[in-house]
């Protein structure tokens, strides 16, 4: 049995996931997006025209795939020609740099930007400047496509399948149109050289290139959780909620899991941020309230993240069984997140009985037990804690005979402190 919690709209990508949508589909919605028309024109047409530009090599008109940004002013563009037959790499010119001021005349904010801000943060709103601040992580042209996608999508009157397809081509778009590199932004301010990305070519990559097209399938069927709890086959359901919403729903009996494996969150605050003003341009400000929290919360601590951690392994109890094992993974297990993932089970009655740690790259699994121990504390906590963490850094040291990497010897660590339950300790004598 595979239970996953999500929240839109990475829900998006996970359903994609496990229950693929059809190659057809995403191009039948594109298509009928692309005949839409706007100002007398088809959209597919006027959402080339945002990236249109000229081969300085042979003249003629092409479509820029990406332009490059350096230090806020653009610099190049990359592009196939046609009529020369291969792909290039050219300086931007006086044309490409009037038609991107065209979107944001002298610094002024057009029509597009005010849509992305009130969608989430009306004037009256106390997080409307944080918005303002998440948005300056696109370009001005790239919000008026934006806009201009996700208006003519609403237009549309579709099946819930392809409204779903539609969905994911805008939030993968959405997702594709930062100014932001790499996999885990650490702020929302773009670098100072960047690429812009053409979103209607980008789209069409999305529909045609194979994502959540069946290739990456599970295999498994997706129903609904009733649905799994009574087939003898193997099967996924999604859960919308947290791990307390589940136990208090009923729809697994209490105490009746023998086994529970999970893959730890970490925080990202960036994408959070992104993801609650992604859920706004789709489905508006109700749809964005459950994440709307996360844009007034500027900093992540671990403290705050093993609090998070503690309450969804508390509600697990309820469902889990006696002698039942609860598996973690985790991937990025730098020091910080071993320490508040182990301090969360140890803070929320669960005994460590195996686990294996890697420091490079970082990665973690640790298996738990559920128990109701009563710890006794020592009579000096912070000393007995320091001694067994000098202990154990000696012992490591000592096996390997080498330098050890900090991650290690924090690891090895925060795990004597697990199997000893002195976390468990900290946190309730924290509480007291």
């Amino acid at each position: 049995m595979h239970i996953h919690r999500f929240a839109f709209p990475g829900a998006e990508h996970l359903l994609a996931a496990v229950d693929p949508l059809p190659s057809k589909t995403l191009r039948a919605v594109l298509t009928r997006l692309a005949d839409t028309t706007i100002v007398k024109t088809r959209l597919e047409d006027y959402a080339r025209g945002l990236y249109r530009s000229t081969c300085p090599d042979c003249g003629k008109a092409v479509d820029v795939d990406y332009y490059v940004w350096e230090k806020e002013a653009l610099a190049e563009k990359f592009y196939h020609c046609g009529a020369c037959g291969e792909d290039k790499t050219r300086p931007a010119d006086g044309a490409d740099i009037a038609l991107a001021a065209k979107y944001a005349p002298e610094g002024q904010r057009g029509p597009h930007y005010y849509w992305a801000l009130d969608r989430l943060a009306p004037p009256d709103d106390p997080d409307r400047q944080l918005v303002a601040d998440a948005l300056e992580a696109y370009t001005a042209r790239t919000l008026h496509a934006i806009f201009t996608l996700t208006y003519k999508a609403g237009t549309l009157t579709l099946n819930p399948p392809e409204r779903r397809a539609l969905d994911l081509l805008l939030l993968m778009a959405y997702d594709e149109g930062t100014s932001l590199d790499g996999s885990r932004p650490r702020t929302l301010k773009p670098h100072t050289r960047f690429r812009e990305k053409n979103l209607w070519l980008t789209l069409e990559r999305l529909a045609a290139d194979g994502a959540f097209q069946g290739e990456a399938a599970t295999g498994l069927a997706a129903v609904s959780l009733p649905e799994l709890l009574n087939r003898p086959d193997p099967a996924v359901a999604l859960f919308e909620g947290t791990m307390r919403d589940l136990a208090a729903s009923g729809l697994i009996p209490l105490k009746s899991v023998p086994f529970m494996i999970t893959t730890l969150p970490r925080p990202n605050a960036v994408l959070w941020i992104l993801t609650a003003i992604w859920a706004a341009w789709l489905w508006g400000q109700e749809a964005a309230k459950p994440l709307k929290k996360f844009i007034s919360r500027r900093r992540y601590d671990w403290a705050w993240h093993e609090q998070a951690l503690r309450a969804g392994l508390s509600a697990s109890h309820k469902l889990l069984t006696k002698g039942s094992r609860f598996v973690v993974l985790m991937p990025e297990a730098e020091p910080g997140f071993v320490g508040a993932a182990l301090t969360a089970a140890d803070a929320s009655s669960f005994s460590l009985i195996h686990y294996a740690l890697r420091a490079e790259p970082g990665e973690a699994q640790f298996t738990l037990r559920p128990d109701q121990l009563t710890v006794e504390p020592p009579a000096k906590l912070t000393t007995a804690m320091r001694i067994r963490a000098e202990a154990t850094a000696a012992e490591v040291i000592r096996q390997r005979g080498e330098p050890v990497r900090w991650a290690t010897i924090s690891g090895a660590a925060f795990v004597a402190f697990a199997e000893e339950h002195l976390l468990r300790v900290t946190v309730e004598e924290s509480a007291s």
